[in-house]
C-alpha cells in the first residue's frame, strides 16, 4: 500500500509540473502577440498620416478644378507642394514635376507631408520640432527611395529597417511592409 501512495504521489506531482509548464507556454505565447501588435500599431499610424495627409492635398486640388501646371500647387505650411495630372505630390517648392520620381523629391514630399501639414506634424526633419507623442520615437533614421513613380520610405533605427512604405505617385495608393534590416 505504501508503494502505491508513493506512485500516486509521483503521478500526481508530474500532472502538476506538466499542467505548470503548459500554463507557462500559453502565456508567453499570448504575451508575444501582444507585442507584435503593439510593434505593428506604429507603422500604421505613420501610414494613416502619411495617408491623410495624400487625401487632403487631393481633395484639395479636386476642389480647385483639377489645375495642371503652374495651377497645380498647393501650399502647404510655408511651402508649396507640386501636383501631377493626377493630384497626387511629386515634388516640393521649386521642383519641377517630372513623371519619374527622386530619392530626394521623395525625402522632400514625406517631411512635407509628416512635418508642416498641420493635420500631419509627427516626423521632424533634423531637430526642427518634436513629434507627437506615441506616434513615431525620436532617433528613427528614414531612407527615402525613388522607383519610377513610387517613392519608397525605409523606416528603422539605423541599418535596421522596421517597416517600409510605399506611395504611388500615379495612384496616390500607400502600402506599407515590415522587414528585417536594410543591408546597405
Amino acid at each position: 500500500m505504501g508503494r502505491l501512495v508513493q506512485s500516486l504521489t509521483r503521478v500526481e506531482l508530474w500532472m502538476v509540473i506538466g499542467l505548470i509548464a503548459l500554463i507557462v507556454v500559453v502565456f508567453f505565447r499570448s504575451l508575444n502577440s501582444t507585442i507584435n501588435l503593439v510593434e505593428e500599431f506604429k507603422p500604421e499610424q505613420v501610414k494613416s498620416a502619411l495617408e491623410a495627409s495624400l487625401r487632403e492635398i487631393h481633395i484639395t486640388w479636386l476642389a480647385r478644378g483639377r489645375p495642371v501646371g503652374a495651377g497645380g500647387e498647393i501650399e502647404i505650411g510655408q511651402q508649396r507642394l507640386n501636383v501631377n495630372d493626377q493630384g497626387w505630390p511629386v515634388a516640393v517648392g521649386g521642383e519641377s514635376a517630372h513623371a519619374e520620381m527622386t530619392d530626394h523629391s521623395c525625402e522632400e514630399i514625406f517631411y512635407a507631408l509628416l512635418t508642416d501639414y498641420v493635420a500631419g506634424e509627427l516626423i521632424p526633419k533634423g531637430n526642427a520640432a518634436a513629434p507627437k507623442v506615441g506616434v513615431v520615437a525620436r532617433g528613427l533614421e528614414i531612407r527615402a527611395l525613388a522607383v519610377g513613380t513610387v517613392c519608397v520610405y525605409q523606416i528603422g533605427i539605423g541599418r535596421q529597417v522596421g517597416f517600409s512604405l510605399l506611395y504611388n505617385t500615379a495612384s496616390g495608393e500607400v502600402r506599407g511592409a515590415t522587414s528585417g534590416s536594410a543591408g546597405q
